[in-house]
Formats: C-alpha cells, structure tokens, sequence
C-alpha cells in the first residue's frame, strides 16, 4: 500500500483493529506493515543490552522511519537520518546530517 492510499490502509487498520496483539505501521513510502505489537527493534536494543549487561538507556540508536520509534524512546542517544519519514520527524528527535552511513559511524564512534 503507498503512502497516500488512504481507503486502503483503513481497510487493513479495520481488520487488524479486531487483533489486539497486532499494529499498523507505515515504514515507507511504499511499506506499510502489520507486526505483533512487541516485536519492534526497542525489545531488541533490550535483549542485548541484558545479554552484554549493559543498561539499555546508555545506548546509541539512529533510525529513519516509524517502526524505529520504540527503539528510539528506549535507547538514551536517540537520533534520526535526514532522510526520515516527515511522521518520524515531528518527535523532535536530533537530526543527523545529510550522509546517513558517515554519520551514524561517527556517532558511533562518538559514543563508544
């Protein structure tokens, strides 16, 4: 389903409505997912942060599109790439600047 497609998408939101373990999500302008509500990357961050024994809040996380938001709201340095969906944008989360793969190195790198 493409962004902009509204009639489609409520139709798949009325059906997944009937499912409360399960949630839309627009990832992309051409992606529009239905997951499990606790699989996102935010559970992930968690997962590892345990096994590594670290707290999750001092982690690092960059993203680009709205199944990132979990993880975002988890990890304690939460930033976005310029080339994030608009929606992703109104969080006000930091911005990154134009070269998404130098940037996210160097934030990295940063914060090692």
């Amino acid at each position: 389903i493409n962004e902009g497609e509204v009639e489609k998408e409520d139709k798949i939101r009325n059906i997944v409505k009937d499912y409360p373990d399960l949630v839309c999500v627009r990832t992309a302008g051409h992606t529009f997912e239905v997951l499990k509500k606790d699989q996102h990357k935010g559970n992930t961050v968690k997962l590892i942060s345990k096994r590594l024994g670290r707290y999750y809040r001092c982690s690092v996380g960059a993203g680009d599109s709205m199944n990132d938001l979990p993880m975002l709201n988890y990890v304690g340095k939460p930033y976005i790439v310029s080339t994030s969906s608009d929606e992703l944008k109104s969080y006000g989360f930091k911005l990154l600047e134009n070269n998404r793969n130098i940037d996210i190195v160097n934030l990295i790198k940063k914060y090692k």
